[in-house]
């Protein structure tokens, strides 16, 4: 579950916060996993700021919350 707010205070940027999937680019940096944590990959507790600085450009800026423990406030 996540909130989505697209032209955030009048801005071209959209805000995303809470249970997100997130890849980047061709997925090599973010989404590219290992045998053991298969598709644990695909998704972060994060919030997202993406900013269209032009009609072929945008910015991402990405802040993730990920944790193992299953006492944290959104479990695994």
């Amino acid at each position: 579950m996540n909130i989505k707010w697209k032209n955030a205070f009048d801005a071209p940027m959209t805000l995303t916060v809470g249970r997100q999937d997130i890849m980047l680019g061709t997925g090599w940096l973010v989404n590219d996993g290992t045998p053991k944590d298969g598709s644990r990959t695909m998704y972060f507790d994060a919030a997202r700021a993406t900013i269209d600085l032009s009609d072929k450009t945008q910015l991402d800026l990405i802040g993730i919350m990920q944790s193992d423990d299953e006492e944290t406030w959104l479990p695994p």
